[in-house]
């Protein structure tokens, strides 16, 4: 089973039409075109689906790169007792 930031970089090169390997943790929405608004709102509801988490809307607007995203994501399986590899 893949961990949160296997599974994370797959939901956003799905979304942004990209190879996993074209991304990096320092990738953010100045780096890929498609990662506007509307692909930010995409990303967030995919990544709450697809974890069964729900982001605050400060916790949205707070991450700038995948790598803080990814920090996010498994804060909050931290915070419902989910244990990641």
């Amino acid at each position: 089973m893949n961990g949160p930031r296997d599974r994370v970089y797959d939901i956003l090169a799905r979304q942004f039409l990209t190879a996993k390997e074209d991304l990096a943790d320092e990738t953010g929405p100045g780096d890929i075109p498609a990662w506007n608004s509307l692909g930010q709102l995409q990303i967030i509801l995919e990544i709450e689906r697809q974890f069964n988490i729900h982001f605050s809307v400060d916790d949205v607007m707070s991450f700038n790169n995948i790598g803080e995203l990814i920090g996010l994501v498994e804060d909050y399986l931290a915070a419902e007792g989910v244990r990641t590899p």
